[in-house]
């Protein structure tokens, strides 16, 4: 009896720290995880101001892309000048690609709408900007988002790559206007926020399986 007992008790001894070697993947906790390490990130400051699309004067806020799609932000100093026009061209090019992943993408400088409509007619040859332009008249949004020269009154030539959860994920500042925005590197972090995020979806499909 007592051999017997003695035994039983090793086995299960022997069974719980096998157990404590070798553990099973919890999805659960990696989800966990990841939510807690995405919380870490900074909100996005809301947008809502007049912008220019498709030749028309519209209202456009944050609140129509998140949650809905990720964004991406420009921002650039004042229109007609050659590094606006270079962007602008330079991620309208990118369209496409960056929509392809389920993402939009707005450009905003301190013009007026009725300035961004003057810009694109004269500098595109009226030919259709993709991207809407957005009027930081009172260049509150610049301001919002740490991009504002005090000095000029203009906001720096930045990008801001901000997730359905309305979290920034990235951004980049140009400190000269010879320097040119890196879109791939944009398309590239904009993929592996999409990635990650479906691979939040299928865990959590599996969790409740």
């Amino acid at each position: 009896m007592s051999t017997n007992s003695a035994g039983k008790r090793a086995r299960e001894a022997d069974d719980d720290q096998l157990s404590k070697r070798v553990r099973p993947h919890d999805v659960a906790v990696e989800v966990n995880k990841h939510a807690a390490s995405v919380s870490t990130y900074t909100v996005a400051p809301h947008i809502e101001c007049s912008a220019v699309l498709h030749g028309e004067i519209l209202k456009i806020s944050t609140e129509q892309y998140i949650r809905a799609s990720n964004l991406v932000v420009l921002f650039y100093d004042y229109d007609f000048t050659p590094t606006a026009v270079r962007d602008i061209l330079a991620f309208s090019s990118r369209h496409q690609d960056i929509t392809a992943l389920n993402t939009n993408i707005v450009a905003i400088s301190a013009d007026t709408e009725h300035c961004h409509y003057a810009f694109i007619e004269r500098t595109f040859g009226g030919s259709d900007v993709p991207i809407p332009l957005l009027a930081d008249t009172t260049k509150r949004i610049a301001h919002s988002y740490q991009v504002l020269d005090e000095c000029k009154g203009v906001a720096k030539r930045s990008v801001f790559v901000i997730d359905k959860l309305g979290h920034i994920r990235f951004w980049s500042v140009l400190q000269h206007h010879e320097l040119e925005h890196n879109v791939d590197s944009v398309i590239s972090v904009v993929s592996t926020i999409v990635c990650s995020f479906i691979f939040v979806m299928i865990c959590l499909v599996m969790v409740e399986l």
